[in-house]
């Protein structure tokens, strides 16, 4: 589009003072060389994170993911969420990487059933936490896989809308995996 002078002085000041509003808003990646390098993320923003396969993209986002939700659950106000948007891995991988985050335990054990009674107590145990956790998830389940076909841009689209207007909270971050 065409945007006279007056138009881009008062556009420009709008995202300023939106800025300014929205600076408590902020996001970091809880990593402290990182976030001596990189700007915290705000709302609006993408950030993306570029390297070949295998070397730890999905493993950095999830976590910089859990990140965020800690930083959510210290706001005063609880209507924002995390949505991790996966085509990579399946919903029960990314929920048993939060419980053993969580347990300590290994997930390659946990994944094939090579736990203890009292580890799959104690997973039973984060579970209830994961549960309550603002850390929403698009993606293809084990449990769903047959119900449903290979995700798409519309499905996720539909899912945020879902996350938005059906459920009555925020994305206050949207990872795309």
């Amino acid at each position: 589009g065409v945007y006279t002078p007056p138009d881009v002085a008062t556009y420009t000041m709008e995202i300023v003072d939106k800025r300014v509003e929205q600076r408590a808003l902020a996001l970091r990646t809880s990593v402290d060389p990182l976030d001596r390098v990189m700007r915290p993320v705000l709302p609006g923003e993408m950030v993306f994170v570029n390297a070949y396969t295998g070397n730890g993209k999905t493993a950095f986002m999830q976590f910089w993911a859990r990140q965020i939700v800690k930083q959510l659950q210290q706001r005063p106000t609880l209507d924002e969420v995390v949505v991790y948007i996966t085509w990579e891995t399946l919903v029960e991988e990314l929920g048993l990487y939060d419980l053993c985050g969580l347990t300590g335990i290994d997930a390659s054990s946990a994944w094939y059933g090579d736990v203890t009674d009292k580890e799959v107590e104690a997973l039973r145990v984060a579970a209830m936490k994961r549960a309550g956790m603002p850390l929403w998830v698009v993606g293809d389940s084990l449990k769903r896989r047959r119900q449903h076909g290979a995700l798409t841009m519309k499905d996720v689209s539909e899912s945020l809308r879902l996350v938005e207007q059906e459920h009555g909270v925020k994305p206050a971050i949207i990872y795309v995996d």
